[in-house]
């Protein structure tokens, strides 16, 4: 379940919520099952958030920066995911999954 905290501060805007991630780097946001529907998440920094079993359906994520972020049942339908970073989270999981094997 979502910090309340975290959530509210998303919804205060991408502009405020990138702002608190500069100045608390050391917090580890957790969004986790937040219904995030339709939202404009242009250029938000989700770096290193829990966004398990999120919904993300139809939100603009133009730029949005995925590094390190936990994604696992997330739904993104109709989401513009463009120029996103999901593709550095893709190959960070592959790694972790090659490196258990071993």
């Amino acid at each position: 379940m979502a910090n309340k905290d975290h959530l509210a501060l998303l919804m205060q805007g991408v502009p405020i919520w990138n702002e608190w991630r500069r100045n608390y780097p050391e917090t580890t946001p957790d969004l986790s099952d937040a219904n995030l529907e339709d939202m404009y998440l242009e250029n938000a920094n989700f770096e290193g958030a829990n966004l398990s079993g999120a919904n993300l359906s139809r939100c603009l994520l133009r730029w949005a920066r995925f590094n390190g972020a936990i994604l696992n049942e997330v739904i993104l339908d109709e989401a513009d995911i463009t120029a996103t970073v999901l593709e550095k989270i893709q190959k960070q999981q592959k790694l972790k999954k090659l490196k258990k094997q071993h």
